[in-house]
């Protein structure tokens, strides 16, 4: 857990250079439609990254749950999503 938090920490980081890159893009008086194109790539490649690991985690951690314990979670689900 403490690596995936570590991992999640740098990605955000890594992600936020990226937009901020691209906002200065942007800013220009005149836009580099290609240069900007590339860099928004690049954010959503950063933040694909993101939800990948995320998931990843989502599904480790389920995963180790016992029956009785994924059953508790849908319940608390259900009630959050007021189901």
């Amino acid at each position: 857990m403490r690596q995936a938090q570590q991992r999640f920490t740098e990605m955000q980081w890594k992600l936020q250079d990226e937009m901020e890159r691209l906002a200065m893009v942007i800013k220009q008086p005149t836009v580099d439609e290609s240069k900007a194109l590339a860099q928004l790539e690049k954010v959503l490649a950063a933040e694909h990254d993101i939800k990948l690991m995320q998931m990843t985690l989502l599904i480790r951690i389920k995963d180790h749950l016992k029956p009785e314990q994924q059953a508790r979670l849908q319940e608390i689900q259900n009630k959050s999503h007021g189901k």
